[in-house]
């Protein structure tokens, strides 16, 4: 899997370390917590506990790996 679209993280399992940025700038890294069955929904928990959700629509691209 190499960078997800907005409106495919479906295929994204629980578990899976990602990097989310938006724009290039301020990446926010950590594990797939949850996400919604639809897959417009994922949280992420960072290395230091913080869980963040991100929405398909935010404009966040979803790259598998922390970079």
């Amino acid at each position: 899997m190499d960078r997800e679209s907005p409106g495919t993280w479906a295929s994204v399992a629980i578990g899976t370390r990602v990097t989310m940025t938006k724009g290039g700038h301020n990446p926010f890294r950590g594990t797939v917590d949850d996400r919604t069955a639809d897959g417009t929904i994922l949280w992420i928990l960072s290395r230091t506990g913080i869980r963040k959700l991100f929405h398909t629509e935010d404009g966040f691209q979803l790259t598998p790996g922390e970079r």
